[in-house]
């Protein structure tokens, strides 16, 4: 955490501390003779472990941590319970070994080597897709074509066909252009995560493609990160 830039004590240059230990998870103070023991995980309303701070001391994130025999993931529910109790989308999960964040807005947790410093959080939260822009581009079975030739759209049949065969033009099936606009409708209520099933050979590589495309030109992404479960795949 300290590697990170998070402290737990002010530094050398007088910045102050930026971790909260064992927060309250909600604003509600305990009365002066409740007896809260030396056991603050089953104290009722519970205490965050952890909880970060941004400089102008806001909360940002939770961190639960558990013993080293518990998996961090087991607290899920707990964490998010006091993220939200806080406010904030960020939470850590970690046993001391092995540590996993997970942003609320943007999907499941995900195991990392380290914390993430206050800054990369910070990107993570800019992330503000806009569906309504995602869902005004016309997708039809040019819509890859028009990136492998700008001059696409001007070709007679005749061109098209030897550019197809001396550039390897690609067209979206039909089933693909349909694929693509259900995401787009599907985006419109505000969701941001899908899933297609596709058999083999029904076209995955330029489906993906096509959303790609689609996601980076109207800037609901800045990266595109592509995993596959076989070195074969790759190829």
């Amino acid at each position: 955490m300290e590697a990170a830039g998070w402290r737990f004590l002010p530094d050398a240059s007088g910045r102050r501390e930026n971790i909260v230990c064992e927060q309250r998870a909600s604003k509600k103070v305990f009365a002066p003779n409740v007896d809260l023991g030396a056991d603050f995980q089953h104290v009722p309303g519970g205490f965050v472990d952890n909880v970060l701070l941004t400089t102008d001391g806001r909360p940002v994130a939770v961190v639960e941590a558990k013993e080293e025999s518990i998996n961090p993931l087991a607290a899920k529910e707990q964490a998010r319970a006091y993220a939200l109790a806080l406010g904030v989308s960020h939470i850590f999960l970690t046993n001391g070994l092995i540590h996993s964040y997970w942003n609320l807005r943007q999907g499941n947790p995900v195991r990392v080597s380290r914390f993430l410093p206050l800054e990369e959080l910070g990107k993570a939260a800019e992330w503000k897709p806009d569906s309504a822009r995602l869902a005004g581009v016309m997708v039809d079975e040019n819509y890859l074509a028009v990136s492998q030739d700008a001059a696409w759209p001007t070709y007679s049949a005749a061109e098209r066909a030897t550019a197809m065969v001396n550039k390897k033009i690609r067209l979206l099936r039909d089933y693909q252009v349909a694929a693509v606009r259900a995401l787009q409708q599907a985006a419109l209520p505000g969701k941001h995560r899908f899933l297609f099933e596709m058999a083999t050979g029904t076209g995955k590589t330029l489906l993906g493609a096509a959303i790609a495309k689609l996601y980076l030109r109207t800037e609901n992404a800045h990266r595109i990160l592509f995993l596959v479960d076989r070195l074969e795949l790759e190829r």
